[in-house]
């Protein structure tokens, strides 16, 4: 191996073999390529279970037929649900290590097959004694330097935030690396001055006393504050029978639904939704 490797992996000394700086090295590296060949053999020995990414809080906007599903309480199906950031989704999806995706990819792949199952609106949260509470925020040019906090800037809510601002020559004073929109929304809660934005599925049993939240929608820009998200599969890959009557049995819970929006809560303009 030392050969191969072109290093000097072991010092041999009184007491015998110890590693040197090289070797502790491929020691990490070997029990992470170990660790994953152990997940994948499992995979391949549990071929009833479907592996289903999601991004942070999706599923929380799905009807709950749906979220039954994913959680395991409908015994059609095992699925292991785990939640993570889109990046993720998508690069285990492209690795082969989950079967579907509940995301909006950030990078657009010929290999990645998607199948729309709703609109998610992008929200402005303000604090009661914000300026901006008092009225819908019709004009993207009132947020000119003003604080704005969102979860990070690869986030689809931010680009389409940022397109927005650069379409009106906007320059809103940007706060990224927010690690999780309840830290959004205790900052906006104690700092009037600050408005905070992120896509409605986060509203999900987030705590809103004392903030008002409205979609952001505003008549005259090109851009539209509103993005899908799908399920989404790897073309190169072959489907299990399995899976393809896991896809086929989602989108008919989606469709007999009739789901095309979250209506886990109502907003009306300038009125703050009970909790």
């Amino acid at each position: 191996m030392e050969k191969d490797l072109n290093t000097k992996l072991f010092m041999r000394t009184s007491k015998g073999l110890v590693l040197t700086e090289n070797g502790f090295r491929l020691k990490e590296t070997a029990a992470i390529i170990v660790s994953e060949l152990q997940n994948y053999q499992n995979k391949l020995q549990n071929r009833d279970t479907i592996y289903v990414a999601s991004m942070h809080h999706v599923y929380t906007i799905l009807p709950p037929m749906v979220q039954r599903l994913l959680f395991c309480l409908d015994s059609q199906f095992s699925v292991d649900l785990s939640e993570l950031l889109c990046e993720e989704c998508e690069d285990l999806l492209l690795k082969g290590e989950v079967d579907f995706t509940i995301s909006a990819p950030m990078v657009s792949s010929p290999e990645i097959s998607t199948q729309k199952l709703f609109t998610a609106r992008i929200m402005i949260i303000v604090n009661q004694n914000s300026p901006f509470a008092s009225g819908h925020i019709k004009s993207i040019e009132t947020l000119d330097k003003v604080s704005v906090l969102t979860t990070n800037e690869k986030s689809k809510t931010c680009q389409l935030f940022m397109a927005c601002c650069r379409e009106k020559m906007v320059v809103p004073n940007f706060v990224f690396n927010v690690a999780h929109p309840t830290s959004i929304a205790e900052i906006v809660r104690i700092n009037p001055e600050i408005v905070g934005i992120f896509p409605e599925y986060f509203l999900a049993g987030l705590c809103i006393d004392n903030l008002s939240i409205y979609p952001f929608e505003m008549e005259d820009l090109n851009t539209d504050m509103s993005f899908d998200l799908s399920l989404n599969k790897n073309m190169s890959r072959v489907q299990s029978s399995l899976s393809m009557k896991f896809e086929n049995y989602l989108l008919s819970l989606i469709r007999s639904n009739n789901f095309k929006k979250n209506s886990y809560y109502h907003c009306k303009k300038g009125v703050t939704p009970n909790g």
